[in-house]
């Protein structure tokens, strides 16, 4: 069964014990001719119950429309816990949901073949991610999915210790080499001896090696958008489910899901079999942890590892030798014992045999996964210190020489008791922060009046960045802040409005307001003194280049910036979607562009018909439209920055001569050319139809295309004013004509 911890995976989250890479690089041509010859033996005899791979579960309906699925051999590599889902008439509720995408995707595909209700919760017992690091596929196959966490799980995933899931990337490379020695000479690259049953372990890895590669490549850190802290009851059409915290065990945020109709409890890693996981678990608060499971008076334990209990024999075992650790630690510090000679002389062999019931290979499981590290724990419980500390970003004062500041006016001060920067006309960047995915602290105090302040992030320069402002003016209205990116110099509010951008905020003036923004991949998460987000931005547009943080503020009222922290997130961390796209994009609609290079507005004064020279003289760029048909113009490369127009160009293909009513939008003037003859001029820059009008994009405009039979170029010129620089087109119809 299985395998031993002194390989254990870095996608659980727990150390290797030894870590080898291979220097002997003359010896690999040699060494896979034996692979190939052992590889079949060695699997065949390997391992009970072993599977066709290592991320399949076996699934049993042990109560009325509550499954569970149990990873078989659960000491094999890489170890990965098990799941359970509970469906009702209204949704499914998923407990721990996979370690690996395509174990979730095999939680789907069960789902799918016994109900037609969607997910609606995906439970994250705690922070490890052979549990959760798949889960990710739940949001991305159902809509709205509710993702549940402890308090405390969500504070790991939001810190550097998370980060470990970008350096087991490269686990697999590090150690295929190593794998192929040792399987091949029975030898690790430094000489030292394999045992038989390593070699068999290190055989199926490398059965395995390109499955569990390609799945450790697809790990995602997925944070829950809910967080409990002692209870929390879900109610799904008659079900009643109980998440509660039962004390510190496995981790300070394990979290149980009970049944209590079907007395049914599945307590993550709280409980895990073979043999106990006891990583930073102090002996004491388990003893009382895996108590308080047994005082449900549970029928049926689902454990986070290993296989379904239907009785209490196990958790008694479990309870006993925590106990047992507890008191003879205390025992020997009382007889004043060094805490060193204490871990050294931890008594484990009433248990050993209990546990690992005379099987070799399960000794250095046991030994690895339960004594070594419980020997460290029980010492570590006695600092008082947290067993998994969690880092915490500090404070960067602005007069950090980091700080780059380019500013109208800009002064360090104190401000209604803080020190500040006050910000007017600029910006302060941190230099030297390269981050991809983080989260972003600050306080900002504003008056009332007219103004835009706010964050800046993965900067690369002043005019390329994210962006998210506020506008104390906009108080409480729909448009009270903006998400924008910003290109070229260009900020694109005019083509990103709406509730995907925006959201309704009370502001508090000449008070501080703190601020926090998470952004990971192409999503981000606003809080404006609040603990949920205030604003979900699904779809940042740019790419996901690392880069700097800052903080700006127009040229209008000031702002007060304090308090600014930054955290740097994995790679690999992934903010839950709202679900699958539900979008239909039209045929009509023009999803791809012909884009010049930038030149000056002033050339096409008073031209109505195009020379030659000026059509044939342009250097196209292709570009693709957004889903909602927007070309942002300013994203599209350019040779030279500086010049406000661009033509966005049509070729299309026209089965006789007719016309064609184009709808069409645009930032901020346009000119639309037909075969280099003006069809239309117009005007959509701020204010240019109405005192009140923003100059937002959408699809206001039409003209009528003359179209003859055979090739025709159409040509929209778009200037840039301000607020962004963009073009959206849709036909009425594509009766008789092909868009090249």
């Amino acid at each position: 069964m299985g395998h031993g911890l002194f390989i254990t995976s870095m996608l659980s989250g727990r150390p290797r014990h030894h870590r080898f890479r291979s220097t002997r690089h003359e010896a690999r041509e040699s060494n896979m001719r034996r692979v190939a010859a052992l590889i079949a033996g060695l699997v065949l005899c390997s391992f009970v119950n072993a599977q066709d791979h290592p991320f399949s579960f076996e699934f049993e309906e042990i109560a009325e429309n509550v499954w569970v699925g149990v990873r078989p051999d659960s000491p094999r590599f890489p170890v990965m816990g098990n799941t359970m889902f509970v469906i009702s008439d209204e949704g499914v509720v998923v407990f721990d949901g996979g370690g690996t995408s395509m174990m979730a995707d095999q939680v789907i595909e069960k789902v799918r073949s016994l109900t037609t209700v969607p997910v609606t919760h995906v439970i994250i017992s705690h922070w490890h991610g052979d549990h959760d690091f798949g889960v990710h596929r739940f949001a991305e196959e159902f809509s709205n999915v509710q993702f549940i966490a402890h308090r405390f799980t969500r504070d790991v995933m939001n810190s550097s210790r998370i980060t470990y899931i970008d350096r087991s990337k490269q686990y697999i490379e590090k150690n295929r080499e190593m794998f192929e020695t040792a399987v091949a000479t029975g030898k690790r690259p430094d000489g030292s001896e394999v045992s038989k049953s390593d070699q068999k372990v290190y055989a199926l890895i490398l059965e395995d090696v390109d499955l569990i590669d390609a799945e450790i490549q697809r790990a995602r850190v997925t944070p829950p958008n809910v967080v409990m802290d002692d209870e929390l009851i879900i109610k799904s059409g008659e079900r009643v489910i109980e998440l509660r915290h039962l004390g510190h065990a496995n981790t300070a945020g394990d979290i149980v899901m009970w049944l209590p109709d079907e007395r049914i409890v599945a307590t993550g890693d709280i409980v895990v079999l073979p043999t106990p996981y006891a990583f930073n678990v102090p002996p004491r608060a388990w003893a009382e942890t895996l108590r308080n499971v047994k005082r449900l008076d549970y029928k049926i334990l689902v454990p986070g590892h290993g296989p379904i209990q239907r009785d209490t024999s196990y958790i008694d075992l479990v309870i006993e030798a925590a106990d047992s650790i507890a008191d003879q630690r205390d025992a020997m510090l009382a007889e004043g014992m060094s805490t060193e000679d204490i871990e050294a002389a931890l008594d484990f062999s009433a248990f050993e045999d209990r546990f690992i019931r005379g099987d070799s290979y399960l000794q250095d499981y046991y030994d690895s996964y339960f004594e070594r590290p419980f020997r460290a724990a029980a010492i570590k419980a006695l600092t008082g210190e947290p067993m998994v500390a969690i880092e915490r970003p500090e404070i960067t004062p602005f007069d950090d020489d980091r700080w780059k500041i380019e500013a109208t006016k800009s002064e360090q001060l104190s401000h209604l008791g803080q020190s500040a920067l006050k910000l007017q006309g600029g910006s302060a960047i941190l230099a030297d922060t390269e981050i991809r995915n983080g989260i972003v602290e600050f306080d900002i105090a504003v008056s009332g009046e007219r103004g835009f302040a706010g964050l800046m992030f993965r900067v690369q320069d002043t005019k390329n960045f994210e962006h998210f402002y506020i506008r104390p003016h906009q108080s409480g209205k729909p448009d009270a802040n903006q998400y924008t990116p910003q290109f070229n110099g260009v900020s694109a509010w005019q083509l990103y409005h709406g509730p995907e951008f925006g959201a309704p905020v009370e502001y508090r003036f000449d008070e501080w307001m703190h601020v926090k923004v998470i952004y990971a991949g192409s999503r981000a998460d606003v809080y404006i003194d609040s603990d949920e987000p205030v604003l979900r931005v699904n779809n940042l547009k740019r790419d996901e280049t690392p880069g700097s943080i800052g903080v700006n503020a127009a040229d209008f009222a000031p702002a007060y910036f304090a308090n600014v922290k930054v955290s740097a997130l994995a790679n690999a961390y992934e903010l839950p979607s709202t679900g699958p796209s539900s979008e239909e994009i039209p045929a009509e609609r023009v999803m791809s562009w012909q884009v010049s290079e930038p030149f000056a507005q002033e050339i096409l004064d008073a031209v109505i018909k195009l020379e030659e020279k000026v059509r044939n003289s342009q250097q196209w760029t292709h570009a693709k439209a957004e889903a909602s048909g927007i070309l942002n113009l300013a994203s599209v490369p350019m040779q030279e920055v500086g010049e406000n127009t661009r033509f966005a160009r049509l070729l299309i293909h026209s089965d006789q001569r007719q016309s064609k009513l184009l709808s069409f939008g645009y930032s901020d003037a346009a000119k639309v050319f037909v075969n280099g003859v003006l069809q239309y001029s117009g005007d959509n820059t701020y204010m240019s139809r109405d005192y009140r009008y923003l100059g937002t994009i959408g699809l206001f405009d039409a003209v009528v295309l003359p179209l003859e039979a055979g090739e025709n170029e159409i040509l929209i010129a778009v200037s840039e004013a301000f607020g962004g620089w963009g073009v959206m087109a849709e036909f009425a119809d594509l009766e008789g004509i092909e868009i090249q």
